[in-house]
């Protein structure tokens, strides 16, 4: 049990962003939206495609873009693909005081493409996070060339040890 407190859901900007010609865009658009609104979470969905950078990366430069644009404590990102069904489930139950950054994602975090492929994030936003994710920029080269190895997130970040980085499964 965590027993440290939780902040209001106005301290959570909500971040989503997806390619203009995507299928369902509207769609997930709307769901991501209406989620928002009925917590009271600011959102935004916006486009950052930077030249170089496969549609995985653009996560970290939307999440750093938001993290300079906001003063609210919590940044989280939804994939373009990652639709809410449950609109009573919040994400501001999971920040807490004792992590920096929490991911819903699979085991391996990284793309066989190269890029994060984590689908759902919590991120404080403070300069540590800010390090961590021009960081991630930074392993573009190594993610293109190592992410396919069992646990290579883990391996790289010691994730699974560090105390103030909790990995939720996917599922969950």
């Amino acid at each position: 049990t965590i027993k440290s407190k939780t902040p209001p859901a106005s301290d959570l900007l909500v971040l989503s962003d997806s390619h203009r010609e995507w299928g369902p865009r509207k769609e997930v658009i709307y769901n991501h939206a209406s989620y928002c609104q009925y917590w009271g979470y600011e959102y935004r969905h916006e486009d950052h495609w930077n030249p170089g950078y496969a549609g995985l990366w653009m996560k970290v430069f939307a999440i750093l873009d938001a993290m300079e644009s906001t003063e609210r404590p919590w940044i989280c990102w939804f994939d373009a693909d990652f639709v809410v069904t449950d609109f009573t489930e919040s994400q501001h139950k999971h920040c807490h005081e004792c992590f920096e950054m929490i991911l819903g994602g699979v085991r391996n975090a990284f793309h066989p493409n190269g890029g994060p492929n984590t689908s759902h994030w919590l991120l404080k936003n403070n300069q540590h996070n800010k390090n961590i994710l021009q960081e991630i920029l930074r392993m573009k080269h190594w993610a293109k060339r190592y992410c396919c190895e069992e646990n290579a997130l883990d391996e790289l970040l010691n994730c699974r040890s560090h105390p103030s980085i909790l990995m939720i499964d996917s599922q969950q």
